[in-house]
């Protein structure tokens, strides 16, 4: 496992904020990704943490995320979230990070 580069950070927060209602009021909590080798592109489930601000403009508090990053020669150049447990989304709070689990990840560590 390693971090993601200063770079793959920008890369995901604008690739994650685009599905987002208030892109520019997004906080991320990352998490380690496997180390990819070889040439080519992959797509790799993701597990993290983000926080975003509701429609009254105060912060929710960090909530797990569930996306699909993309990887070109172990690099990553793009990702979409794929479920969250922020307002409104999923009524049944522990069901992303269940379904981090069973996929292996977490989006807490």
């Amino acid at each position: 496992m390693r971090e993601l580069t200063v770079s793959e950070r920008a890369t995901l927060a604008d690739a994650f904020s685009a599905s987002l209602s208030d892109r520019e009021g997004v906080k991320f909590r990352w998490t380690r990704i496997p180390i990819v080798t070889g040439e080519g592109r992959r797509s790799l489930d993701y597990c993290a943490q983000l926080n975003v601000r509701n429609g009254k403009g105060t912060y929710q508090g960090m909530q797990p995320f569930l996306a699909t990053i993309i990887i070109e020669n172990g690099v990553v150049t793009g990702g979409a979230i794929a479920a969250t447990s922020s307002e409104g989304v999923a009524q049944d709070p522990a069901l992303v990070p269940t379904l981090c689990r069973q996929k292996g990840l977490d989006p807490f560590g």
